[in-house]
Order: C-alpha cells, then structure tokens, then sequence
C-alpha cells in the first residue's frame, strides 16, 4: 500500500458519431490513453475516463477505457429515457445502455451524471461538453477540423479547450494524424498540496496514501492527527511569544523606572532576566518559522474538513465538481480525488431519508454544536482582551498626563515608590498591555469567532429544520449544496485570517 497520496487526473473525450474505421480509431486513442496514463503514473497518479455516451465514437472510446480497467465517468445531456431518442437501431442503444447501467453501479469506481441545462436540443450537447470540460485535465478529440453541424459539436469542444488552454490531443477522424496541444514541458507537474500533505504527515508518523488506500474516514483521521498535533504547538507558541515579548519591555521598563533603587545585584539579575525571555521568544518564533509548523497545520487542518465534507455530501452531490474548486482551486484535484474515493465507499444506491438522517447528524447537528461550543469560548477571550484593551488604553493619557505634569511643575513624585509607578512605570506599561491584548486578539481571531461563529450556529440549525421537511433528491442536494457553500465560506475565510495573522 502506498505511503503517499496518489491523486486522480481526468481524460475526457469528445467526438464524431460516424466512425469510419472503429480499428484504426480504437489503436489511435488506445495508444494516446495509455501514453497518458504512463505519464500520470510517473507522477504517482491514476488515470480516469470522462465522457458522453452518444452513438459513434463516444461508446468506442469509453468500452476501450474499460478495456483499459480505467474508471470510466459518464455524463449525459438528457434524462435516459430522452437521450434514447438519440440512438439510430437498438443495438447501438444496447452498447450505451450497458455502459449506463456499469456507471450507474459504480464498475470500477465510475460514475454517472446528467449534465446541468435546459433539457432542450441541441443546447444540452453544448452544456454536456462544457461542464465536461470544467472537470477534466485534457480533452482527447476525435475530430475532422471542420466546423460543427449544430451547436455542441465537437469542434465547439475543441475550442472551448483551446480558450481554457487545456492539453489537447487532437485525432483527426479523416487522415488519423494526431496532434498534442498545450501540454507543458513536463505533464502531469507534480501537484504540490499532495507532496506538502504527505510531508507533513509523514514528520508526525502518519501515512495519508494507507490511510486513504483503506477508506476517506481513515484519511480523515490522519488530518484530523497530523492537524491536532500541530496546533497546540503553534497556539502556545504564538501566544507565549507575545507575552514574553512583553513581560520583557515590563522588566526593562521596571529597571529604568527604579534603577536609583535597585541593589547591585538587582539590576543585572533584571537585565538578565529580559534576555533570557528575549532570547525564548526568538527561539520560539524561529522553531516556528523553521519547522513550518503554521503551514502543516493549516494545509492538514484545511484537508480534514474538506475530506469531512466530501464524506458528508456523498453520493448526493458531484464528485467531479467539487464545490472548493470555486472557493480554493489548489485543492481541486485533492477534492476529486477524495470525493471519488467517498462515492465508490458509499455507492450508488442510497435512500434519501437514510442520507437526510446521516447528513443532520454528522453534518449539520455536528457543525452547529462545534460552533455553538466555540462561540461561547470566542466570546470569553474577546470579552477579556478587549476590556483589558480599553481600560489600558483610558488609563495610560492619565498616567502619561500625569508624568507631563510631574515633569513640567517639578512636582517630585517620582522620589516615592508610589509616585515612581505612577509617573514612569504605568505610563511605559499601560500602552504595552493595550497593544498585547489588542495583539492576542489577532493571534486567537477571537473578534472574528465572536461574530461569526453565533451568526453559524444559527444558520445550521435553521437549515436542519429545512432539510427535515424536504422530500425530493433535487431539493436535499440544493439544500445541502447551500450548507457547504456557507461552511466552506467560512473554511477559506479562517484560512486566509490564519495565513493573514502569519504573514504579520
């Protein structure tokens, strides 16, 4: 079993309906599939199949993937029962039919989908190949150059891959040259989150390629221990840093204000002492900078919710269009091949009360008692920094008014221990305190969490009262999908506060 994770790359495919010589097409599209899946394989990566169903070369090239033992994905344009019409003689439709059926089973790990559009022709066949093309990672077209007959031919295909700047084989279906556009000097490029993910867990003595190789709650579970090993880490020291920070500016503020008072082994032991918290802060820091440990606990704590979710959403929602593409695109690919794993765990078949029930409990009831527990504790820690905050800030103009006029009248204050505090100490140590718990606030994000967090727990538990009451496929996955669209709004906005709060 692999000991890294090995991510999934998506050929799809697009073509004519007349085939003219099926052997000199399946040796041309078999040679450039498995050409593609060498060179996957060589970035540690599985290859799988995207395509249409339509009469011709489409069912040619998707039995040739499952020749190939390769995941085959299809998408329709039209419910069956409408797409059938499309289907000159019955054995053609008898071919589609069964591949149907296999990725409606879940064969090998494929799946089934009909394309999001209007139903209507030929508008469907262009809205097919379109969200095809938002999915895959190269299209392979079996196509003569010529322009379409009808909208969503193949030749609108091949130029909408050519706008996005996608890798391109081009079969020609009259002379069978071919042709590789837009491929990179080295495709596939190692995806870099996979590589970060796997050192990270591997620094912790966890493998994420067996984990997932067992099942994604495993996979989860090793993000969820990388992330938890991480963060107690980091949270301590990121905020030990600051008060020792400032306790230090306390003790050299402590030993300027009395230095008339302090023995002759005071003061160096007072010195002394602000070096050492000095020289623990900066180790503190630079253990933190140079371990990475803010990253690995970010990208590990970012993978264990988006596998979380992907689990929670499956087999309702697409898994070749997860929604993190729109919020996240680096973790696309990471996305794909999780929710792939989670469906073919999951299967096809499922009840829709059975997936409302799992979904209330280990999504939404789950996601809405966490916020609920953390705005309560959000609440505490910004309660506390931000009353000592204003009460130093309104004390420190006394102190410093009262330093200005102990300075201006000559009053002497400053001979007194009381008067010393008052007129050097707590004017140096008020706008410290102020800035520390202004500063705390940051490095916990407990004025965001105060906010946010309340406003989440109430959302949730109003779309569970929803949910319950839905009672068709359509109306639970937009439900849902909007559920996941807020959680993951707010997943990327503690990403980007967290990397925001690290890059000051």
């Amino acid at each position: 079993m692999s000991t890294v994770m090995q991510g999934v790359w998506i050929a799809a495919f697009a073509g004519h309906r007349d085939v003219s010589n099926p052997k000199e097409f399946r040796t041309a599209v078999e040679r450039e599939l498995r050409w593609l899946i060498e060179q996957v394989t060589r970035q540690t990566g599985a290859l799988q199949f995207y395509s249409s169903i339509a009469e011709g070369a489409d069912i040619e090239a998707v039995e040739l993937a499952h020749r190939l033992q390769l995941p085959v994905h299809l998408i329709l344009p039209l419910p069956t029962a409408d797409f059938r019409a499309d289907f000159v003689g019955p054995s053609e439709w008898a071919r589609a039919e069964k591949q149907i059926h296999a990725a409606q089973r879940g064969t090998h790990g494929g799946t089934l989908r009909v394309a999001e559009s209007d139903f209507v022709r030929p508008n469907c066949y262009f809205d097919a190949s379109a969200q095809m093309l938002r999915s895959c990672d190269v299209l392979i077209a079996f196509w003569d150059g010529q322009p379409s007959r009808g909208l969503g031919g193949t030749q609108q295909t091949v130029q909408m891959a050519r706008a996005l700047k996608k890798p391109l084989i081009w079969i020609h279906s009259a002379t069978g040259q071919v042709a590789r556009e837009n491929f990179p000097a080295e495709w596939p490029a190692p995806d870099p989150l996979f590589a970060e993910l796997d050192y990270s867990a591997s620094r912790k003595g966890r493998s994420l390629g067996g984990a997932l190789g067992k099942d994604t709650q495993a996979l989860h579970g090793e993000l969820d221990e990388v992330a938890n090993a991480h963060a107690p880490r980091f949270r301590r020291a990121a905020s030990s840093a600051m008060i020792l920070h400032t306790a230090a500016a306390v003790v050299a503020s402590v030993a300027v204000c009395f230095a008339g008072e302090l023995s002759h082994l005071a003061a160096p032991a007072l010195a002394l002492a602000e070096l050492l918290m000095v020289l623990a802060a900066l180790w503190l820091i630079w253990n933190l900078h140079s371990k990475h440990t803010r990253e690995h606990w970010l990208k590990a704590r970012f993978g264990a919710e988006l596998v979380r979710s992907l689990r929670a959403t499956q087999p309702l929602l697409d898994p070749l269009r997860p929604l993190i593409q729109q919020h996240a695109p680096e973790w696309n690919r990471f996305a794909v091949t999780v929710g792939l794993a989670a469906r073919r765990e999951f299967g096809p078949e499922h009840s829709l009360e059975g997936f409302k029930r799992r979904y209330l409990s280990d999504r939404l009831r789950e996601q809405e008692g966490y916020f609920a527990r953390q705005a309560t504790h959000a609440a505490k820690v910004y309660s506390f920094c931000k009353k000592t905050a204003v009460w130093c800030s309104l004390a420190a103009p006394v102190f410093v008014g009262t330093a200005l006029l102990n300075k201006l009248a000559h009053l002497g204050w400053e001979a007194t221990v009381p008067g010393n505090l008052a007129v050097r100490l707590l004017p140096l140590v008020l706008p410290l305190a102020a800035a520390t718990a202004s500063g705390l606030q940051g490095v916990l994000d407990s004025v965001r969490r105060n906010h946010r967090y309340p406003e989440m727990a109430h959302r949730l538990a109003t779309t569970a009262v929803e949910l319950e009451a839905l009672q068709t496929p359509a109306s639970v996955a937009q439900a849902v999908e909007a559920v996941e669209e807020v959680l993951l709004d707010e997943l990327t906005e503690w990403h980007l506060v967290a990397k925001t709060a690290e890059a000051h």
